[in-house]
């Protein structure tokens, strides 16, 4: 890649020449995530859960800083796109108690390569539509300005704590999750986290 990353302190690098330079720890990291997903039969559940088997995962590193995570589906390849952080340099970024904790940006962002093409699909919302006027204000703080993205990041969500109770059966977890969320201003999480009870109740006719 020809094209050149400008530091905060001006300095000029070319990207493959900053990615070789910090290879090594790029690797530690991606090499834990995989390890904490095989420990958390992460990507079992997702095949499970969704009915697909076939999908590829990519996790990539994006040299630059970045309010968050995010998430491209092309295909059967779900790509999760994760900033470079300074967490990534600390050691005790590999010694955590729950790594669980770890793995929750990737989950999620991963999560999105399969609800967001469902939901297009379905085609109930779109860019245009305001069934969440009364949500708008507090959504779009945090990145989320229509109805079709506050609608996909509430079942993202509300499946990632569909995993902990299905994977950990750790409902204290669970709920303290939901009450988090549902602060965060996604108060129909957990209306859509009855439905997917039914939903996992109920697999002889959701597929």
């Amino acid at each position: 890649h020809t094209d050149h990353l400008e530091s905060m302190g001006g300095e000029k690098i070319s990207f493959e020449e900053y990615y070789n330079s910090n290879i090594v720890m790029y690797k530690k990291w991606t090499d834990y995530i995989l390890e904490c997903f095989k420990k958390g039969n992460v990507l079992n559940f997702y095949n499970d859960y969704f009915g697909k088997s076939n999908n590829e995962f990519y996790l990539n590193l994006i040299p630059f800083a970045s309010d968050g995570s995010f998430s491209a589906s092309i295909g059967n390849k779900i790509y999760d796109m994760n900033p470079v952080t300074r967490d990534m340099k600390k050691e005790s970024l590999f010694e955590r108690d729950r790594y669980e904790n770890v793995i929750d940006a990737p989950i999620h962002e991963f999560l999105h390569g399969y609800v967001n093409p469902i939901t297009e699909k379905k085609g109930l919302l779109d860019f245009d539509t305001n069934l969440f006027d009364n949500l708008k204000e507090k959504m779009s703080m945090q990145g989320y300005s229509t109805d079709v993205e506050i609608i996909n990041e509430h079942i993202v969500r509300a499946i990632q704590i569909r995993y902990i109770i299905n994977e950990y059966n750790d409902e204290k977890w669970a709920e303290s999750m939901t009450k988090w969320e549902e602060e965060q201003g996604f108060i129909y999480i957990r209306d859509i986290i009855i439905k997917l009870e039914e939903f996992e109740n109920n697999r002889n006719i959701f597929k």
